[in-house]
């Protein structure tokens, strides 16, 4: 099949009933095998990635399994992988443990890739895939596109409440007494203060009268 072609020659003989055995000229026939190479591909995210995504700087490990669904051996075995987001690339490009492979044949390349904060705010991270590979006569073959979407969570961050300003609460001073209207040590000093007010009203009084019988 790698050589495009199969080509076969034959010859015949016989042995006569006396005589040395007679032996034919050679025949040979050729059979044109039509080459058909061809790629899959299939992208998938490495076990124990996160996913989803949910910080920038996270590393996602991508798997790419290539097989060869021709019936040619290919060679120069590749994967390409483009970003969701423009400008973005793998932090590793894709690497295989054998660039040839026979029909029928699969191989799994690996690349990784560091998180950003663009895909965070996307909420996605989305990329696609291929794989080329040449055959015996030189020309390229290249699989289907692969396509992987990761989800990115979007964590808020929460904003403290602010403390109050020095000018709206004076600092707390533990041996003050606290007077508010309703409070025992504002209700103890409106009772005793009536109580003096009326003693001295008391004694005023008397003394008053004390004076006007003197008088008389």
């Amino acid at each position: 099949m790698n050589a495009g072609k199969v080509t076969n020659t034959a010859m015949a003989s016989g042995t006569p009933s006396s005589g040395p055995t007679v032996t034919s000229a050679p025949s040979s026939a050729t059979v044109i095998a039509t080459a058909a190479p061809a790629l899959t591909l299939v992208k998938t995210e490495a076990s124990g990635s996160p996913d989803p995504v949910t910080s920038a700087a996270q590393s996602v490990t991508y798997d790419f399994k290539v097989t060869n669904t021709g019936n040619v051996i290919l060679s120069a075995i590749s994967v390409t992988d483009t970003q969701g987001i423009a400008g973005e690339t793998l932090t590793s490009a894709p690497t295989c443990p054998t660039t040839t492979l026979a029909p029928s044949v699969a191989v799994t390349c690996t690349a990784t890739f560091t998180v950003t904060q663009a895909n965070i705010d996307a909420g996605t991270l989305t990329d696609t895939a291929t794989a080329t590979g040449t055959a015996p006569d030189g020309t390229t073959a290249t699989s289907n596109r692969s396509s992987l979407s990761i989800p990115a969570t979007q964590t808020p961050t929460s904003t403290p409440p602010p403390s109050p300003s020095s000018s709206s609460q004076p600092p707390h001073n533990p041996n003050q007494i606290v007077t508010g209207s309703g409070s025992p040590a504002r209700r103890l000093w409106l009772l005793f203060g009536g109580f003096g007010f009326a003693v001295l009203a008391g004694l005023a009084f008397e003394e008053s009268r004390r004076r006007r019988r003197e008088a008389l």
